[in-house]
């Protein structure tokens, strides 16, 4: 079991850096930077300020888009962190949500997240590469990089399983994740891949914490948003909506809460009106909250539905160099194993 953290929602270029400086100190395996132009700092530069700030933890997008730069640029940008980094850099790339919503469009189809990474693929490795019905290739580019997706959807999960050499997905609920692991399998045996070759994120709040978990919920109920307005909105959830109501009765109106409160430039935001929507069955629909014991508990469960990697997202937290050191201190040490 591997442990990532994000961050860069928030964060001067001076924080970022010593942002990355903690993280690899306390002995995360990859960090990835918000890629969101209206909300953030540029998310290059952020990576290369972090680059030049560490020495062995892995630097990634967490995530870019098909559309606000074209795929020459964005293979170009993460081309140049990998060899200012010594390799250590990787692309986590998706549909776009608040740096696409911002501008007013829509999130991109998978048809288009797809061609990226056939583009990328070839292009990074110095050969002719066609985008869009154009062709480009790079005069200097000579090394690819890993591709993660984010995913939620069983369609880009399946996709996802086919070509990503990783996967992003949010929440911590078994049966959601045990579903999510099984459709990226699929996809890879469709693509004839080995399934345990793909590294999977569960992309979730960890909070250590010896008090009540409500206590928690200023800080941990913002970035439940954008998937349980999935949950809520996407026929392809009818099943799993039907399920959770019937198991937890309320939960689907307590969802819609938090996402009929949602706006675009309050993503990920500390403080964000939407958070105060959200409710301790929401959080822990998506999060790991409570005491040390617990958490590893519900890791080692996540590790049984396929899970690889424990992305830590650090967006909304007041303490991020605290919590990195909690789990540094008392999460990983007993789940390294696993």
């Amino acid at each position: 079991m591997k442990f990532s953290c994000a961050f860069g929602r928030h964060e001067t270029l001076e924080e970022t850096a010593e942002l990355a400086r903690q993280a690899e100190a306390c002995g995360f395996d990859d960090m990835t930077i918000i890629d969101s132009q209206n909300l953030s700092r540029d998310v290059y530069v952020q990576l290369a300020v972090a680059a030049m700030n560490t020495s062995k933890i892995r630097l990634g997008t967490g995530v870019t888009n098909p559309i606000t730069r074209h795929p020459t640029v964005t293979a170009n940008a993460i081309a140049t962190v990998n060899e200012l980094s010594g390799g250590r850099a990787f692309l986590g790339l998706g549909g776009g949500v608040s740096s696409v919503w911002t501008m007013g469009v829509k999130t991109q189809p998978l048809r288009d997240v797809r061609e990226m990474v056939e583009f990328l693929r070839k292009y990074m490795a110095g050969e002719e590469a066609e985008y869009k019905g154009t062709t480009a290739h790079s005069e200097w580019v000579r090394d690819t990089v890993p591709i993660y997706l984010g995913s939620g959807g069983p369609k880009s999960l399946f996709q996802a399983g086919q070509v990503a050499d990783g996967v992003i997905a949010t929440g911590s609920r078994p049966e959601m994740v045990r579903w999510r692991c099984d459709q990226i399998k699929r996809g890879a045996a469709e693509a004839n891949r080995d399934p345990s070759t793909i590294d999977i994120w569960a992309r979730i709040i960890v909070y250590v914490t010896d008090d009540a978990p409500e206590k928690a919920l200023p800080e941990t109920g913002h970035y439940a948003t954008q998937a349980g307005y999935a949950v809520l909105h996407e026929p392809q959830f009818d099943e799993l909506r039907a399920k959770l109501e019937e198991e937890e009765r309320g939960i689907i109106e307590e969802f819609k809460a938090v996402a009929d409160a949602y706006e675009p430039y309050a993503h990920e935001a500390k403080n964000a009106r939407h958070g105060k929507f959200a409710t301790q069955r929401v959080v822990d629909y998506y999060h790991l909250v409570g005491t040390a014991d617990s958490i590893v508990e519900r890791i080692k469960v996540l590790r049984d539905c396929g899970v690889t990697n424990i992305s830590c997202v650090l967006y909304t937290l007041h303490d991020k160099v605290g919590m990195m050191r909690r789990i540094s201190e008392e999460i990983m040490p007993r789940v390294r194993s696993l």
